[in-house]
């Protein structure tokens, strides 16, 4: 019961958030959808001009699935942090589940991801992704997706209400993590001696799974079991280190 009132509130403070971003904006909730497919057509422009390599027909939705992955997972954890800070006052006002600022941060940016799939998949036909059943194993490295983000929001969240700078600092993480995750290419225009270092990175795992299974009907059991268990480990650990630490950091606000 409590595990549902926890998810009920996250859902309110993530809606709240959510029409308050976009109140005062004449385009609303199309800003969320038009920020990853603006930095998309930046990226396709320089790389479809410089490098010959990309221009196959699935180097669209390719650059598209790995856009919305990086958006979710950055913009949910850079949220987590900020919401430590800009609701210390009602954590100090009100006694409720810390645990659902991270919650709500991962709630928030997964409602734009979904608003944006919906506009992926509206594209696969037209670059002759034909409909296959192994596309519905998506929802593996999704799911894995989600618990990655809300480990580390979880985790970014403790360190940003001890050390207030990590909001700063993780912002340059996230920088060197954009360009050091098959974004916006794939691993298999690594070297082969550099991809199993590469490989180390759990977005990486991810965005190949959810590549092999949305665009090559490509179901590779083991890489889809392995990302969702670390990431679910991943997960645990975080929901156990922000429970143990919520005391701590409320009386630190």
């Amino acid at each position: 019961m409590q595990q549902h009132s926890t998810l009920r509130l996250a859902a309110r403070i993530a809606w709240t958030d959510f029409s308050l971003r976009f109140k005062r904006t004449k385009l609303g909730i199309i800003w969320g959808v038009l920020n990853p497919f603006f930095m998309f057509m930046v990226l396709f422009v320089v790389l479809t001009r410089f490098r010959a390599a990309h221009s196959e027909h699935l180097f669209i939705p390719s650059l598209l699935i790995g856009l919305l992955t990086w958006e979710l997972f950055s913009d949910a954890t850079t949220l987590a942090a900020a919401n430590i800070l800009q609701k210390r006052g009602i954590v100090r006002a009100i006694p409720f589940p810390l645990i659902s600022l991270p919650l709500a941060s991962v709630f928030q940016t997964t409602a734009v991801f979904l608003t944006s799939f919906v506009i992926l998949l509206a594209v696969l036909p037209f670059v002759s992704v034909s409909f296959h059943w192994i596309q519905f194993l998506f929802i593996i490295p999704f799911a894995s997706l989600l618990l990655l983000t809300f480990a580390v929001a979880c985790f970014v969240s403790i360190a940003t209400a001890f050390y207030p700078d990590t909001v700063h600092i993780w912002r340059w993480f996230l920088r060197v993590g954009f360009f050091i995750s098959p974004v916006f290419y794939t691993t298999q225009l690594l070297l082969p001696e550099n991809r199993p270092w590469f490989m180390l990175n759990p977005i990486a795992r991810i965005l190949e799974t959810a590549r092999a299974t949305l665009l090559f009907h490509q179901a590779v059991w083991p890489d889809l079991t392995l990302i969702f268990v670390i990431t679910l480990a991943a997960a645990t650990l975080g929901f156990i280190a922000f429970q143990k630490y919520s005391s701590a950091i409320r009386d630190r606000l």
